[in-house]
């Protein structure tokens, strides 16, 4: 990994040498740092809870153990192609979850009211409802990336049968 000269990046980039695992660990890195930067911002009006603090870090350790998950999935340093799957899938199973999710917030908050779980602070419930939220999120994410991984591997055969 190349943590401060550009040059020889450029050159591993440009050649397509950069190996996986360290395209795994640049994306890994860049998105906990994110993650722990955006989460543990501090508020403006110093209103964070403890609570608030205990979601982010599930927020950050879910996106960490997805993405690790994610990467065993495609094949972990043997598999291929790891940073495009990533952001492709990324994408149209974020718009996925998007429209998914007013449907899971409403049923949790029936839920919630229900058994009276809601309350106007961060709480259990919250950490609850959102992690529900990133683990569709990173278990569908897991799950393409597999699919993707096995059909990687078919293909080769298929293409020598369809030779024949």
């Amino acid at each position: 990994m190349y943590w401060w000269k550009l040059g020889p990046l450029r050159t591993a980039l440009a050649t397509r040498t950069l190996p996986e695992q360290a395209s795994f660990l640049y994306l890994f890195l860049m998105t906990v740092f994110t993650m722990v930067f955006y989460e543990f911002l501090p508020e403006s009006d110093g209103g964070r809870t403890a609570w608030d603090d205990f979601l982010s870090a599930v927020a950050v350790a879910m996106t960490a153990l997805g993405t690790c998950a994610a990467y065993r999935s495609n094949g972990g340093g043997a598999g291929q192609g790891f940073l495009e799957r990533y952001m492709a899938l990324s994408f149209v199973l974020a718009l996925r979850v998007v429209l998914i999710a007013p449907f899971y917030f409403m049923a949790m908050a029936i839920v919630g009211t229900m058994w009276g779980w809601m309350d106007d602070a961060t709480g259990p419930f919250d950490v609850v409802t959102l992690s529900g939220i990133y683990g569709i999120y990173y278990a569908w994410l897991v799950l393409e990336m597999g699919r993707v991984a096995d059909e990687q591997r078919r293909l080769p055969a298929a293409a020598a049968v369809l030779a024949k």
